[in-house]
């Protein structure tokens, strides 16, 4: 019998726990980060350093001082979610490398048939099973690398939804363009009710976010409230924003006040044409007193404060998409290799 944890035994079990324990750490990490990052945006923006410094005095008071400091928060965030990220990714090209390597082995081994031996059927299975887990495991961790992403931006939502005092009656959604349509990518809203995410596309040429994307800003403040006239609102909707009443009717929040601007990509290093509008954000309230004059100037010294943020917001998350939809594909089980191995089976 073999020894499962002594030294002369065939076990890998503490290796196996190791790498176990090694990619756990950087999804940790990048976790751990993620959080930090939403800690520190939350504060930042009420947190005068110079002030808060006056306050504290000798070793202690500094050590207190770092500890309520949001931009120790801010950079111990950073730090931690580039090496969360990195790790990922490093752990993703090994096993892609891995992946290639066995696809290829298995490929070579099916040229010739006929010269198989029946010896040699348990190890082409084996193999195959691998290949399965080595792609089910890389799909794994970029469902992960996705779901840090989204958290990233719905922390930078919550950070702009305070600095502006959103309440429960309104939200903040990030939309992207792509293949003639907007997707949400991210959306926050202090209401859980408002704050829920769907996969519903819109057309490029009708609502408020399509006025926003084509003008670069877009404020409506003359639609009827929807709890006071649902008939003068649908009437309202229709008119001026091209909707059908069935595609006004799909739409759950009956948002009577918009203000959105779009997200303009000003870097020349992507493969996107500068100033190319690639995304909306939008703010919107089912109440008729909201976002006037100087909260939309603040909306706008915010977002252009932040623009290169909301730039990689929209380029990675469309990117994400992208990805996650053509390696859903890749994951299915390839018919001719079934067939092939029923052949050898036989």
């Amino acid at each position: 019998m073999a020894n499962r944890f002594g030294f002369t035994g065939k076990s890998e079990f503490f290796n196996d726990l190791g790498m176990s324990l090694g990619k756990g750490i950087y999804i940790v990490s990048s976790a751990i980060g993620t959080i930090s990052l939403s800690l520190g945006c939350a504060f930042v923006s009420s947190y005068a350093v110079k002030t808060e410094w006056g306050k504290y005095q000798g070793f202690c008071g500094f050590i207190k001082f770092l500890l309520l400091n949001p931009w120790v928060y801010i950079l111990v965030g950073v730090v931690l979610f580039c090496v969360g990220a990195l790790g990922i990714y490093k752990d993703q090209s090994e096993m892609s490398s891995d992946n290639k390597r066995l696809n290829k082995e298995n490929s070579e081994l099916k040229t010739d048939k006929t010269s198989f031996e029946r010896s040699k059927l348990d190890e082409i299975q084996s193999l195959k099973i691998k290949v399965d887990r080595s792609q089910e495991e890389a799909q794994l961790h970029r469902s992960k690398v996705s779901e840090i992403h989204s958290s990233l931006v719905e922390s930078w939502l919550k950070g702009i939804a305070k600095s502006i005092d959103l309440d429960t009656y309104s939200r903040v959604s990030i939309y992207y363009e792509d293949d003639k349509s907007f997707s949400i990518l991210a959306r926050h809203s202090q209401n859980p009710a408002l704050s829920k995410m769907h996969k519903q596309r819109f057309a490029l040429n009708q609502g408020v976010i399509s006025q926003s994307w084509q003008h670069g800003q877009w404020n409506e403040y003359e639609a009827p409230q929807y709890a006071d006239d649902k008939d003068e609102y649908d009437k309202y909707m229709i008119a001026r924003y091209k909707y059908s009443q069935e595609e006004l009717d799909a739409i759950r929040m009956k948002s009577c006040r918009y203000f959105g601007l779009a997200i303009v990509d000003v870097d020349v290093d992507v493969d996107v044409d500068v100033d190319d509008h690639i995304g909306v954000i939008l703010f919107e309230s089912t109440k008729e007193e909201h976002f006037n004059e100087e909260t939309r100037k603040s909306i706008i010294n915010y977002c252009e404060k932040y623009q290169s943020h909301l730039c990689a917001f929209v380029r990675n998350g469309r990117n994400y998409d992208k990805a996650s939809s053509r390696n859903h594909h890749k994951s299915q089980v390839n018919l001719e290799d079934i067939a092939s191995l029923k052949e050898i089976l036989k």
